[in-house]
């Protein structure tokens, strides 16, 4: 008999909702640098090649106006711990998937640690959690200690034996999905199978404040150009003050730093005439080490809607199987680090769930390097009106990973 593993990938991003409502700048509060193992850039770098190419296969494979929201520091963190367990030919996939080719697992380990234990410190006005839990059927099947021991020690794991055939566990691991993501993604399974033999669950959660927030007063409806022809009215914020920024003529891109400058948004805006898909087809590499080295400090008009919707990926198996990882998914999985040969232990479904929302005390502006286009001089005192689709990106600075990705097709939308 064949068993299924089934990993499940919970984001939950929540910016502004913090009282205040000038322009002034928040009292700074404390940083504290993470601190990367030998060989941990290179990690943070094919996570961050990953997410890209992770995300343009997400648009190719769901091109409808949705928006679209997924947390590359979740998903990758997910499948670092399956990656753990694979062995052989599926080992081998993942480790290209996950552009691992020329990293130890080790370092892998390591990094994923310093992240987990040092994003939640990076910025004391930033609220940040990243958890992990692995629940495993109590008959049948055991997975194997040192497994056990690694996402133990190196993923901060949460591990749980438990009668899978007790409608309770499904009431606890929503519980512990509502805990971790502070009520905002409130139920990730209805019912498990008789073949479910495992859940492996990352959750991620954000909360932070504008360093420089928006005047509410100044806030108003103003045309959004959907993707579509055709235009919706939606509330736009909006300031003048000194971002860093850059622009060329594919794109514009500014950065809104949240709490003490820890953690930024990028807003990434085509120009027009350009689609975000266009855009991140000249996109390659890491999209955090390009583009962010040729901003500049400007004084720049910047007008941004206001956003708030949720995004489900119910099966991320297509979008990782055009990657290039399909055993996983198969009786021809190959996970004997994680469960016995005889378990045929592969993964059945893996399901990601975001949520944000943007408003004036919460919100950045995002950056990605564009392969083979030249950076132009900045203006004096450039506008920058958001306008039509954008992307956008959440980063810890001083590692450059990359936390969230997201495209804005329309603000008004609330759900996928």
């Amino acid at each position: 008999m064949k068993f299924r593993l089934v990993f499940i990938l919970t984001l939950s991003s929540v910016i502004a909702i913090f009282p205040g409502c000038t322009k002034e700048q928040a009292p700074t509060g404390t940083t504290t640098p993470i601190v990367l193992p030998p060989g941990g850039q290179s990690v943070i770098s094919s996570q961050n090649i990953f997410a890209l190419k992770f995300f343009k296969e997400v648009l190719q494979q769901d091109n409808s106006n949705s928006n679209k929201l997924i947390s590359p520091l979740s998903i990758y963190t997910a499948f670092s711990m399956v990656y753990n367990g694979a062995t052989g030919h599926t080992s081998d996939e993942m480790k290209t998937v996950l552009q691992l080719q020329d990293i130890p697992t080790e370092t892998l380990n390591n990094t994923i640690k310093s992240l987990m234990t040092g994003l939640p410190k990076a910025d004391s006005k930033i609220e940040m959690d990243i958890a992990n839990s692995i629940w495993y059927r109590s008959t049948g099947p055991q997975p194997l200690q040192p497994f056990i021991n690694t996402v133990s020690e190196y993923y901060l794991s949460q591990i749980t034996k438990s009668d899978f055939n007790n409608p309770q566990t499904v009431d606890n691991i929503n519980s512990w999905v509502t805990g971790k993501t502070h009520g905002k993604i409130n139920r990730i399974i209805d019912q498990i199978s008789p073949e479910d033999i495992m859940y492996l669950i990352n959750a991620v959660y954000f909360k932070g404040q504008w360093k420089l927030k928006f005047d509410q007063s100044e806030t108003k409806d103003m045309t959004f150009y959907v993707k579509d022809p055709g235009t919706v009215q939606v509330p736009f914020m909006t300031q003048t003050a000194t971002f860093r920024y850059m622009e060329n003529h594919s794109m514009q891109c500014v950065e809104l730093p949240y709490g003490s400058g820890s953690f930024s948004m990028y807003i990434i805006l085509p120009a027009s005439g350009l689609s975000v898909e266009d855009l991140l087809s000249s996109f390659n590499g890491d999209p955090m080490t390009g583009t962010l080295n040729e901003m500049d400090s400007a004084k720049v008009t910047l007008y941004l809607p206001k956003w708030t919707y949720s995004y489900d990926l119910n099966d991320m198996k297509p979008e990782m199987s055009s990657l290039g990882m399909h055993d996983a998914f198969t009786e021809n999985a190959a996970f004997y680090n994680m469960y016995p040969p005889e378990a045929g232990a592969y993964i059945s479904k893996a399901i990601h769930k975001t949520y944000i929302a943007v408003d004036e005390k919460g919100t950045e502006a995002a950056a990605v390097t564009s392969i083979g286009m030249g950076t132009t001089s900045v203006p004096q005192n450039p506008v920058m009106n958001v306008n039509r689709p954008f992307l956008y990106l959440i980063a810890e600075n001083h590692t450059g990973s990359v936390l969230f990705l997201g495209k804005v097709n329309d603000p008004g939308q609330q759900q996928n």
